[in-house]
């Protein structure tokens, strides 16, 4: 599932920019979905964890810091996709070393 959010939501949101003219449409969400899939994967289904990971992915996506940041400068689909990818590959990281301690 998601790989088939990440392969038609970069197509989709790409044709959406396209036909519209807008860089980063902010009614694409598929970004946002297939991020958030990402933060909560293999993660133990626990309510403070999810929530954890929530948290994490909205401010890596608010903040953009680093490398996320630089993604943006993309154009179609790639770039639409990889700034919330990356924040939750991030996310997941972080939760990963947490859940090790």
């Amino acid at each position: 599932m998601l790989a088939a959010s990440v392969l038609i939501g970069t197509w989709s949101a790409h044709e959406y920019a396209l036909h519209t003219g807008i860089k980063d449409p902010s009614e694409v969400v598929i970004d946002e979905v297939a991020g958030m899939w990402i933060s909560l994967l293999f993660i133990p289904k626990n309510i403070f964890l999810f929530t954890l990971a929530f948290v994490l992915f909205r401010l890596f996506d608010i903040f953009k810091p680093w490398v996320i940041n630089k993604v943006q400068d993309m154009k179609g689909g790639f770039g639409i996709m990889l700034d919330d990818i990356l924040a939750g590959i991030f996310t997941r990281i972080i939760i990963g070393i947490a859940l090790l301690v």
